[in-house]
């Protein structure tokens, strides 16, 4: 295994790299992401179904102690709108796993090569500029005494 930071030769057994310090990631990733997977399916299956629940009983409620119907319709967009935005999220952070998993399993598929190291920039020279004046090379005869002929 290499070093995904500087290219050195890694220890399987390591999880830090010996020349430049670096974490380093493990093939195995893939495996932990299934369960994570699993668990964000059932949490957006229970809280859209525990949600909805809520919803229904808390509109049997509010219709049941006559509050008018537009205050029940209001809170019923709020409440809607915050479990869709709360389950948008979820699904959003589940696309992601299955887009990091498909990924990984690309590149295991693909030719196997050495990890390729981004270049340093170089600093470019700039053009020569003329020193500036100093700001204290004229103003020292201010400090000189001064006959006063009082």
């Amino acid at each position: 295994m290499y070093c995904s930071n500087c290219g050195s030769l890694v220890n399987e057994n390591l999880n830090y790299c010996k020349s430049c310090g670096g974490k380093v990631v493990k093939d195995n990733d893939g495996e932990q992401t299934k369960p994570m997977l699993n668990t964000l399916v059932t949490s957006v299956g229970f809280i859209g179904v525990l949600g909805l629940g809520i919803l229904v009983g808390l509109v049997g409620v509010l219709l049941k102690n006559s509050v008018p119907n537009d205050v029940v319709g209001i809170i019923v967009a709020f409440y809607l709108a915050t479990l869709f935005g709360i389950c948008f999220s979820l699904i959003r952070l589940m696309s992601k796993l299955i887009d990091a998993n498909v990924g990984k399993k690309t590149d295991k598929i693909g030719t196997s090569q050495t990890p390729q190291l981004a270049q340093p920039p170089t600093p470019q020279l700039s053009e020569y500029h003329q020193p500036v004046r100093s700001v204290t090379e004229h103003t020292t005869r201010n400090f000189e005494k001064i006959e006063s002929k009082i």
